[in-house]
C-alpha cells in the first residue's frame, strides 16, 4: 500500500510528522510507535491490511521527523499523550482504532483514560515491557529517584547535543 500523503502539523513545541494510507473516507485507525522507533515501522504491516481503512501514522515528538520537545523539562509518558492528542485534534477524529507498538500501548491506553470513548479498539502488537512502567508504584524513593536526581543532576543531564 502506497503512502497517500505525508505532511506534518505545528505543535506548540515544534512540528510533528504524519503519513496516511487507505481510504480517507474508511474507517479511521491511528497508528502509534513505540519508543526510539518511528512511524516507518508500521509500514511492513500497512502492506498487509486491507486499503478500505485510512490508517494516519505520526512521529511521537524526538523520534522519526518530528521534534523534540524542549530540553530542561522531566518528560513523562503523559507529555507524550498530549502529542497524540494533539494530532487526533488536527485529525478531526470523534472516535478511531489504535493499532501499537510497545511503548504505544501504553500511550493508547494513559489516552483512553484522558479521553474516553473515543478509541473504539486497540490492537497491541508487543506491548509488554512497556506494560511494566504503568504498574510502578510512585513511593518517595521513587519520586526521589525519578524527580529528585534528575533536578539534583540537572546541569549534567540538559545539554543539547542534537
Amino acid at each position: 500500500m502506497k503512502p497517500l500523503k505525508e505532511w506534518s502539523v505545528k505543535a506548540p513545541w515544534g512540528n510533528i510528522a504524519l503519513m496516511s494510507w487507505g481510504n480517507p473516507k474508511g474507517k479511521p485507525v491511528l497508528l502509534i510507535h513505540g519508543r526510539q522507533d518511528s512511524l516507518s515501522t508500521f509500514i511492513p504491516l500497512l502492506n498487509k491490511l486491507p486499503e478500505k481503512c485510512h490508517y494516519v501514522a505520526f512521529d511521537l515528538p524526538g523520534h522519526g521527523k518530528s521534534d523534540p520537545f524542549p530540553i530542561g523539562i522531566k518528560l513523562m509518558r503523559l507529555h507524550f499523550v498530549s502529542a497524540m492528542d494533539f494530532v487526533v485534534q488536527h485529525l478531526g477524529w470523534k472516535q478511531f482504532v489504535v493499532i501499537t507498538h510497545s511503548m504505544g500501548g501504553e500511550l493508547a491506553m494513559f489516552y483512553n483514560v484522558v479521553r474516553p470513548n473515543k478509541i473504539t479498539k486497540c490492537i497491541h502488537l508487543d506491548i509488554g515491557m512497556a506494560l511494566r512502567s504503568i504498574t510502578m508504584d510512585i513511593t518517595p524513593e521513587t519520586y526521589k529517584v525519578f524527580y529528585g536526581d534528575y533536578y539534583d543532576n540537572y546541569h549534567k543531564e540538559n545539554y543539547d547535543d542534537r
